[in-house]
């Protein structure tokens, strides 16, 4: 089962000249159906130092730790333009 849910309710500015920098960060649930007992969930982060998002390091990661009997969520946080704190605060 794949849902998202937003992070925060608002848009989260990036303080650029362009709100096309500007996003919403969300979680993506990779949760197992028909399952009475998960090993436990773990949250995914995908790196790029802060930077970008390794795309590779997203769902795949997730699915492969459904595979091991775990939930999984994949936050997908403020990178580059934002700044320290942004990241950190989504997470």
């Amino acid at each position: 089962m794949e849902d998202k849910i937003l992070l925060w309710h608002d848009r989260k500015s990036a303080a650029t000249s362009t709100g096309e920098d500007d996003f919403q960060p969300f979680i993506e649930l990779s949760l197992l159906e028909n399952i009475s007992a998960p090993a436990g969930a773990v949250i995914v982060l995908p790196g790029g130092g802060y930077r970008a998002r390794a795309f590779h390091e997203r769902m795949p990661v997730a699915q492969k730790f459904n595979e091991l009997g775990f939930h999984a969520v994949v936050l997908q946080y403020r990178v580059a333009p934002y700044t320290w704190p942004a990241p950190q605060q989504d997470v």
